[in-house]
């Protein structure tokens, strides 16, 4: 297994800063002495600023599961004029979930709005009408999580990219209450049937109360499908 799990060359790859912003690169060569150069991510065309000495999270994937260990930046290498940042793995490889969070399965209508640096998610619930008069889009929920969400739609959305999302969630007794929250898009992928694009956009400057009421809708919706499956599979 540990054979099996050693970065290979070529390899696509994400690092995380300390702020958890996810950035996709690939690994060009790993050493003799173990460490990895990884092409400098770009964000919007821009490399990215990599400081010596910064620590950073070096996740890769397995069929089988999702991976990571922590890794310093040990200065840039220039090869053939392509730069490339050496990273040095400093902790063990840690194995965890896919996704670290349960994301759920529904449809829902979802207004998109442009966002503003500076404000908080609070603030953007505080004052709805201010918000959805900068709409971009109304569009349809793929899945959600307490971390992210992910739309599916038909305009081009650039990784990086921060907007306000509207979303009516359900809470009991069939009560529909209104959310924004500020979101961050973190990946885009094109669904070859349909044409479609599935954006996922993680949430960020969640106020405590944001966090509380998308952790009970998310977990309230995870039990009625676990209910619904073992009814129709008579458990």
């Amino acid at each position: 297994m540990a054979q099996e799990l050693r970065i290979e060359d070529g390899e696509k790859v994400e690092l995380l800063d300390d702020k958890n912003h996810v950035y996709k690169t690939v690994v060009w060569e790993v050493m003799k002495d173990g460490s990895i150069l990884v092409a400098v991510p770009t964000v919007r065309g821009i490399p990215m600023l990599l400081h010596d000495g910064a620590e950073m999270i070096l996740v890769f994937f397995r069929d089988w599961g999702k991976f990571s260990f922590r890794v310093i930046v040990d200065g840039m290498v220039t090869v053939s004029d392509v730069r490339y940042a050496r990273l040095v793995k400093i902790s063990d490889i840690d194995r965890t979930q896919r996704r670290e969070y349960y994301r759920l399965p529904v449809r829902m209508a979802a207004v998109v709005c442009q966002y503003e640096e500076g404000m908080t998610d609070e603030e953007s619930t505080s004052d709805l009408e201010t918000v959805e008069a900068t709409a971009l889009e109304t569009t349809e929920t793929k899945d959600i999580s307490v971390t992210g969400i992910a739309i599916e739609t038909k305009r081009v959305y650039q990784y990086g990219e921060k907007y306000i999302i509207k979303l009516n969630i359900d809470e009991p007794p069939r009560k529909k209450v209104p959310i924004m929250a500020n979101v961050e898009v973190v990946r885009t992928d094109v669904n070859i049937k349909t044409n479609m694009k599935q954006v996922g956009m993680r949430f960020f400057d969640q106020n405590k109360n944001m966090s509380e009421l998308l952790a009970k809708y998310v977990l309230a919706q995870q039990q009625i499908l676990v209910m619904r499956r073992r009814l129709v599979e008579g458990d």
